[in-house]
Order: C-alpha cells, then structure tokens, then sequence
C-alpha cells in the first residue's frame, strides 16, 4: 500500500511539472512571436513598420514605456512600468498572471532620469526575458554584446553601451543604483558612477570625460541564479539617440 502511494504521489508530481513548464512554455512563445516581428522589421530596416509594432504595444499595454533589444541575444522585449516593482514579477506583458513576469523598469525611475533600472527574471531552464543576463559574466561574451538598443515611449532609438558588469548582494550593493533625476547634482552623480564601475570595459580617464555631458545610464538587473541573494547588474551608459521615425 506504502509503495502504490508514493507511486501515486511521483505521478502527481511529474503531471504538476509537466503542467508547469507547458504553461510557461505556451506563455514564453507569446515575447517570442513580439521578438521575431521585431527582429524581421528591423533587420529589414523597415522603420514605419517598426513604429507600427511599438505603436501597436502601447495600445495593448497603456503601462508600455519602451523595447529593448541586445542584438545576438534573446533579450527584444516591451518594457513596462506601474506603481510598484511587484506586480510585473508574476504577470505578463498582457498582464495575464504568470511567473515568468515582464521587463520592467522600476516604479522610482521617471523616463528623463539620469539613471534608469530595468528589472527581468532569470528563468534558468529556457532563454526568455533576462536569462541572457548570466552570460555577460563571461568577459568575452562581454566585449562580444557591447550594443543595448532602446527604444523610449517617443520610439526613438537610443544606443548604449556596455561599462559594467557586477554581481551583488541584494540588501546591501543593490541599494548602490540610486535613483536621479536630470536635476541631481553633478558631484552625487560623478561620485555614484566613478565608485560603482570596476573599469574592466572602460577606462577611468574615458568614463570621468563621458560624464561631463551628464548621459544616461542604463543599469539591467536580474537574480544570479546560483544564489537567490545575489543579483547580475549590467550598466551601460547612453551613446547616441535618434528619431524612431
């Protein structure tokens, strides 16, 4: 009887699992078909249709704030944004309740800040949303992936490029990203970036001069996976911005 029950009890283990990740699977091919059209398009180099697309996410969606892209990766996901870092961990793009979440930038963050923060999970056993994340721990993959396109809500495309890679504690270093505004003081602004960065992809003598014009930072953050205290932070500073149109 003992064994006919722990027979049972696997077997309604092994169907939960298989429901699961036929959930998030289903699910995950939802971003996959938003990526594609969006690869196609601008691959293709087709802007009004790609307009469309973005116009198209901020109908669906009036929480859009913008896209992002890596090119070579699987990260080409809508971003969003609400009232708090919550609710976007367990609901989809469409806000359909599901744990794989949405990309989205932190609820402190307006659109004009000098500093934005964009949260996505690390899923581990497939590569959506910011699973991609982990392998900018390699500095190879690194130097390989500078570029991050960002599209903003004015679809215009703004181009990054990656200075920092950094693995930190999250009570501790996370509380390190500060929120600023475009009116922080230069001082707090130089002092947070020159501490933050360890130089591996940038020199200090680059970086102190880029920071004269006050760019924009963009700073992805996702959980390191091997550890759930821990969480993988990519900082790029802006290069260049141009018309969506």
């Amino acid at each position: 009887m003992k064994k006919l029950i722990k027979i049972l009890v696997l077997l309604l283990l092994f169907i939960l699992i298989i429901i699961y990740i036929k959930e998030n699977v289903l699910n995950s091919y939802k971003y996959t078909k938003i990526s594609n059209n969006f690869n196609k398009i601008s691959a293709k180099k087709k802007d009004i249709k790609l307009e469309e697309l973005l116009n198209g996410l901020k109908k669906e969606n009036n929480e859009y704030v913008g896209y992002i892209n890596i090119p070579h990766t699987h990260i080409s996901y809508p971003i969003v944004q609400t009232t708090d870092n919550d609710y976007y961990l367990h609901h989809l793009f469409d806000r359909t309740k599901n744990e794989l979440g949405t990309i989205f930038l932190d609820y402190r963050c307006y659109l004009n800040d000098l500093n934005l923060i964009i949260y996505g999970h690390n899923i581990g056993y497939t590569n959506v949303m910011f699973t991609d994340l982990r392998k900018f721990t390699d500095d190879k993959y690194v130097r390989e992936h500078l570029t991050i396109q960002y599209y903003d809500i004015e679809n215009r495309l703004r181009i990054f490029k990656v200075i920092n890679v950094a693995i930190v504690r999250t009570k501790d270093d996370i509380k390190n990203l500060y929120i600023m505004d475009k009116n922080v003081q230069f001082d707090v602004y130089r002092n947070w970036i020159t501490s933050y960065i360890n130089y591996k992809h940038i020199s200090r003598e680059e970086l102190e001069e880029r920071i004269k014009k006050r760019p924009t930072f963009l700073n992805l953050c996702t959980c390191e996976g091997s550890n759930k205290n821990k969480r993988v932070i990519i900082t790029a500073i802006e290069e260049s911005k141009k018309n969506g149109k």
